[in-house]
């Protein structure tokens, strides 16, 4: 893959989160043949974008949501470079948990994307996990209020 890595979603264990919240698991997998590190090839920091369809519709995000992304952006303190140096060697995999408010019942589909940086990739494009379904029962919603 000329990007250096691919995603993929699934549904994580809730544990002691309250049932409303839905639980992400990303797995990114190094398909390069180099090692890929949070300073020199993530997109500063854990950048993932979250699609969220609810119905079918997309889900725009909310002022909280659009806050913490532009933070991300900007790095620790500001700036635009990661603190935290992790390596991920070649065919290993990293794993980082999401979590999502489901407000209402009914069904949402979630997918993540990520853009590759031009240092990972010539092109720099946007990679794309699977999509997964989840369907949130009233009585979940309801008991959360």
């Amino acid at each position: 893959m000329p990007h250096g890595f691919a995603l993929s979603l699934s549904q994580g264990h809730r544990g002691a989160i309250a049932q409303h919240f839905q639980v992400l698991i990303v797995k990114m997998t190094n398909t390069s043949e180099r090692y890929l590190d949070r300073l020199s090839c993530d997109s500063f920091g854990e950048m993932y974008d979250l699609v969220v369809m609810y119905h079918g519709v997309r889900v725009k995000k909310t002022a909280t949501e659009l806050e913490y992304g532009k933070q991300m952006k900007a790095g620790p303190g500001g700036s635009s470079r990661s603190l935290v140096q992790e390596s991920t060697g070649p065919g290993e995999s990293r794993y980082d948990t999401l979590y999502y408010k489901t407000t209402k019942p009914g069904t949402y589909q979630f997918t993540v994307t990520r853009r590759s940086p031009l240092s990972c990739s010539e092109k720099g494009v946007i990679v794309k996990s699977n999509t997964i379904t989840i369907v949130v029962p009233r009585e979940v919603v309801t008991n959360s209020d």
